[in-house]
């Protein structure tokens, strides 16, 4: 008698749901979300593509949506004691960049998708930051405006962070050097101190830090 195929029960499969995330994360952080279908994710955990459907139902789709949950899940902001302000938003930036450093690809691919920013936004320990920016003394308008634009100062930074790996950066200098030579000595000017210093986010968020304190010292 022929057996009916169709979903496999529980005990079919030595598979979990964590299982099935770990090994999706790995395969997007190596090759990006276009990379992933059910068949190739089911050919490296080396079960049947409809496995993977007992405990993900939805697919590529909950997958992905399982994904944010658990790569925001591992994002924890230290306790300072008797921190300020300016120290707790640098917390709380320093946290979730690792975060979004560790997953450039997955991080692009949310950016461009309404449920999954949703997802993220609500898992990506958003209270924290605003707690930090409301005690600067900004309005629930303001701190939504700072918080935005500190995150995508982060995002940002670690894609271009991330871009920045593959090229011969030493050649990518020495070509902008030579093209702003003598049309753009400004350019050439700020290059140079490009190349002389060390990158770090810290940068950056001094800056978006100097804007908040200006917003605090109005009338």
């Amino acid at each position: 008698m022929t057996r009916k195929r169709g979903r496999p029960r529980a005990a079919d499969d030595s598979l979990s749901r964590e299982r099935i995330l770990d090994a999706a994360l790995r395969l997007v952080d190596r090759y990006g979300v276009e990379a992933l279908t059910m068949r190739g994710l089911a050919a490296d955990l080396g079960v049947d593509p409809m496995a993977i459907y007992h405990h993900l139902p939805g697919g590529k789709d909950a997958i992905l949506s399982g994904l944010v949950e658990q790569v925001f899940a591992n994002l924890r902001v230290p306790q300072i004691d008797g921190a300020g302000w300016e120290e707790q938003v640098r917390a709380c930036a320093h946290a979730y960049y690792e975060v979004v450093r560790a997953h450039p690809h997955l991080i692009r691919y949310v950016a461009g998708d309404v449920a999954l920013v949703e997802k993220a936004y609500l898992n990506a320990g958003s209270e924290g930051l605003y707690a930090a920016l409301f005690a600067a003394g900004l309005e629930a308008g303001e701190v939504l405006h700072a918080a935005s634009l500190i995150i995508d100062f982060l995002h940002g930074y670690s894609l271009g962070e991330s871009a920045m790996l593959s090229v011969d950066q030493e050649a990518l200098w020495r070509r902008l050097e030579q093209t702003a030579a003598d049309q753009f000595p400004l350019t050439r000017r700020v290059l140079a101190a490009a190349r002389s210093q060390s990158d770090s986010i810290d940068h950056g968020l001094s800056i978006i830090l100097a804007g908040i304190r200006s917003l605090r010292q109005r009338p």
